[in-house]
C-alpha cells in the first residue's frame, strides 16, 4: 500500500481512531470524528441539476479511509458550511486560544485578500502542526481558505479583493468550477520532511504562525513557511511521507529552476506508465496529449454517477491524474498536480518552470472511482473515450 504525495496516491487502511480531544488535530469527517485521510470533489456548478447545492456549485463528494469501500459519497453539506468536512478540519484556525500551541502554515498562489503570486509555484495548501500531530490539506481552490485573526498575515493587501477574515467560508469565486482536495493526517515526525517539499514547491504563503515552542521542533517546516527555497541542484525530489495510520504517501515537487515538465519528465517515468490528466484547459493553447513512450492523455469529460452529473473538463480546475492500466500492472491517482497550460507558461516564462507538486495514493478502489470520473480523453491527440 502506498501513497504519492505532491503527487499521492490512495491506498486501503483500516478505520484508526485517535479520540477527539482538543489538541487531536487532524483530518475529520462530517462527524467531526478523525480520519487517516480523506479525498474531496467540490462539484462545478450545474444550473440543470436537480440538487441546489450542485446548482449553486456548493456541492462536493469524498472519500476517507474509513469509507473507501463505497465509494464517493455525496454531502448533503454545503462546502461553504462550519459542519462540511473542510470546515471542520480547519475548525482550529479559526478557534482563539491555541495560537502559542498550533503552528499553521496557508499558502496560495491566488491568495485571499491579496495578488497573485505570479513569481510562487502554482500550488495551493494548509498544513497545520501542534507537537504532537496535525494535517497537511492540500487543495485547488483559489482565495481558500480565509485568514485566521490570530498570526500573521504575509501578502500585501488588496482592497478590491476582501473576504471576511477569521472564520471559515469558501469563495464565490471557488463556486464555478470542479474543485480537489486531499488530506493526511501526520505524526510530528513527517513535518519537516513535508517542509522541505514544500521548500521546493516555492510556496506563496499568506497567513503563518510559529509559536517559540515549536520553531525549533520544525526547523524545515519553519523554513517553507518563512518561503525559504532551494538553492542547489537537484531541483526536483521524491519522498516518502507516512501518515498516521502508516499509508505511505510518495510525494514529487520540483522548483522552477527543473525546467522540465512534472508530469512526462518526473511522474510518469517513476511510475513506469502513461497518464491520464485533468487539468485546467482553459486558455488560449492548452498543452496538447504527448504521444511520446510514455504518454500524458488529457482528459476531456467527467461523469460522477453518485452525484448524476457529467460535464467537460472545461468546468473543472481540480488537478488530479491516473494511470494507464493498459500499460501498468500498478494503479496509481496523483491528487494536487500544478496545471499544465500554455497561458501559464506565457505568463511566467513557461509551465516547465512552475513549482508544484502532487499526492497520489494506491488503492485499486480509489483509483476505479477516479478512473469512472474521466469518462472520455483526448488519446495522443484525438479524442476518445478511456
Amino acid at each position: 500500500m502506498q501513497l504519492l504525495l505532491h503527487a499521492i496516491t490512495l491506498s486501503i487502511v483500516c478505520n484508526v481512531a485517535y479520540g477527539n480531544s482538543s489538541s487531536n488535530l487532524q483530518c475529520k469527517d462530517e462527524n467531526n470524528v478523525s480520519v487517516d485521510w480523506y479525498v474531496l470533489y467540490k462539484l462545478p456548478k450545474i444550473q440543470t441539476s436537480s440538487n441546489p447545492l450542485i446548482r449553486g456549485g456548493l456541492a462536493y463528494l469524498y472519500i476517507t479511509n474509513a469509507t473507501i469501500g463505497t465509494g464517493w459519497q455525496l454531502s448533503t453539506t454545503s462546502i461553504g458550511s462550519n459542519n462540511s468536512i473542510p470546515g471542520i478540519t480547519l475548525a482550529p484556525l479559526y478557534n482563539r486560544g491555541n495560537e502559542e500551541k498550533n503552528f499553521w502554515n496557508l499558502y496560495d498562489d491566488n491568495p485571499p485578500n491579496a495578488s497573485y503570486a505570479w513569481s510562487y509555484g502554482h500550488t495551493k495548501g494548509v498544513v497545520m502542526a501542534n507537537s504532537d500531530r496535525g494535517f497537511w490539506l492540500i487543495h485547488s481552490v483559489p482565495q481558500f481558505p480565509p485568514v485566521p485573526k490570530a498570526g500573521v498575515q504575509t501578502r500585501p493587501l488588496n482592497k478590491e479583493n476582501i473576504t471576511i477574515v477569521g472564520k471559515y467560508s469558501y469563495p464565490e469565486s471557488g463556486t464555478l468550477y470542479g474543485q480537489s482536495f486531499l488530506c493526511i493526517s501526520l505524526g510530528s515526525d513527517q513535518f519537516n520532511i513535508v517542509g522541505i517539499q514544500l521548500m521546493y514547491n516555492e510556496i506563496a504563503v499568506y497567513a503563518r504562525n510559529i509559536p517559540d515552542m515549536l520553531d525549533k521542533q520544525y526547523p524545515a517546516l519553519r523554513n517553507a513557511t518563512k518561503q525559504q527555497h532551494i538553492k542547489n541542484p537537484p531541483y526536483n525530489h521524491k519522498t516518502i511521507i507516512k501518515s498516521l495510520g502508516e499509508v505511505e504517501f510518495t510525494s514529487f515537487a520540483k522548483t522552477g529552476k527543473w525546467g522540465k515538465d512534472l508530469y512526462g519528465d518526473f511522474i510518469a517515468p517513476q511510475l513506469q506508465s502513461s497518464l491520464f490528466v485533468q487539468s485546467w484547459l482553459n486558455s488560449k493553447g492548452k498543452l496538447p496529449s504527448n504521444c511520446s513512450r510514455m504518454k500524458i492523455f488529457n482528459v476531456k469529460t467527467l461523469k460522477f454517477e453518485t452525484a448524476n452529473v457529467d460535464y467537460p473538463s472545461s468546468h473543472d480546475h481540480s488537478k488530479w491524474t491516473i494511470t494507464d492500466t493498459t500499460k501498468s500492472t500498478k494503479h496509481w491517482v496523483c491528487i494536487g498536480v500544478n496545471q499544465p497550460v500554455h497561458a501559464v507558461r506565457r505568463q511566467n516564462n513557461g509551465e516547465n518552470k512552475k513549482r508544484g507538486s502532487s499526492v497520489k495514493q494506491l488503492e485499486a478502489d480509489a483509483w476505479k472511482n477516479k478512473l469512472a470520473a474521466a469518462e472520455r480523453g483526448l488519446r495522443a491527440g484525438t479524442q476518445g473515450f478511456l
